[in-house]
Order: C-alpha cells, then sequence, then structure tokens
C-alpha cells in the first residue's frame, strides 16, 4: 500500500495548480481536496496537475474528480510519454537546438514535423501550451493508429517498449543537464 501524500508535498502540488490557473483556493479547499486526492500515489498527483494544466480548457481550479481522473488514467501511454520528452526536447531546443533530433524517436518527430514542426517549441513556453499539447496528441495518436492498422495488415509485431530506450534517454538528458 502506497503512503498518503503528506499535507506539505500536497501543498507544494497545489501550488502550482494555483499558480498556473492564477485562481485562489481557500484553506478549506485545499483541505477537502487533500482529503480526496491524498491516496494518490505523489508521481501521478504530480502529473495529473501538469496535464490539468496544459489541458484544462477554463482559467478554473479542475474538480478533484477531473484531478483523479487525469492521475488515474494510464500515465505511461504513448502519447503522455512523448509529450514528456517534447518537453525536454524544448528545453534543450534554447540552449541546444542541434540536439533536439537526437534526443526524439521517429513518431515523436513526425507527429511534430506533422504540427508545425520543431520550431514550434517555443509554443510550450506561453500561453499556446493546451492549444500545442492538444495538437501533438492529435497528431501521435494518428500516428499510432495508423501503425497499428498497418502492423494488423502485415501481420507483423509491434516492437516492445524496454527500459533500454528510457535509460538511454534518461542518459542523454543526464548528459545535457535536462531532467
Amino acid at each position: 500500500m502506497n503512503a498518503e501524500i503528506s499535507l506539505e508535498e500536497f501543498g507544494k502540488c497545489i501550488a502550482v495548480l494555483i499558480s498556473g490557473m492564477g485562481k485562489p483556493m481557500s484553506r478549506e479547499q485545499i483541505a477537502v481536496y487533500h482529503q480526496m486526492l491524498k491516496d494518490l500515489p505523489i508521481e501521478s498527483l504530480q502529473l495529473a496537475i501538469k496535464r490539468a494544466l496544459c489541458e484544462h480548457e477554463f482559467a478554473t481550479i479542475p474538480s478533484i474528480a477531473a484531478i483523479r481522473r487525469l492521475a488515474t488514467e494510464q500515465a505511461d501511454s504513448g502519447w503522455a510519454l512523448a509529450c514528456q520528452k517534447v518537453t525536454r526536447a524544448a528545453k534543450i531546443a534554447f540552449y541546444q537546438p542541434d540536439k533536439v533530433r537526437d534526443f526524439l524517436d521517429q513518431r515523436t518527430l513526425d507527429a511534430l514535423e506533422s504540427i508545425g514542426g520543431i520550431s514550434r517549441l517555443h509554443d510550450l513556453d506561453g500561453e499556446n501550451r493546451g492549444t500545442f499539447t492538444a495538437q501533438f496528441r492529435s497528431a501521435y495518436e494518428a500516428l499510432e493508429r495508423t501503425e497499428a492498422t498497418a502492423r494488423l495488415r502485415t501481420g507483423i509485431e509491434a516492437p516492445k517498449r524496454d527500459s533500454i530506450e528510457a535509460r538511454a534517454v534518461s542518459g542523454l538528458a543526464g548528459r545535457l543537464g535536462v531532467e
């Protein structure tokens, strides 16, 4: 059983949400949100907060149900992992633009190219982040569907993800000084 999220850790997550949405929350509201969400793994809550900031359409604090849904959806879906890579690539692009292509896998690059290319990475720093994320998700999932259909037609099994790719990406990010 996972340990519950402490009020201090939860407060840091909620501070990010409040800052990003630009809306205040009372202590009572924060206490209720903590009570209802403290059973989640901290990593899932942090990802849910990031996703809420990227995907929530209105400048309001998302409901407890919305945050829980975001936290419990398959956090390691292909597009979500690719979006994390793109976010890291945007940081790299600022300092070493020639290294970005080395950091991204082919499907992620293809999805990024279909919505305007690497030059769109600057959209991750502005108010267009939500639009960029939605466009990227749509493009990435369309590529996944196309590849899945092609595999079904040809009978070729999809390569399984293994920890080698994750270690390679992590190692490259570490060498470039990106988290």
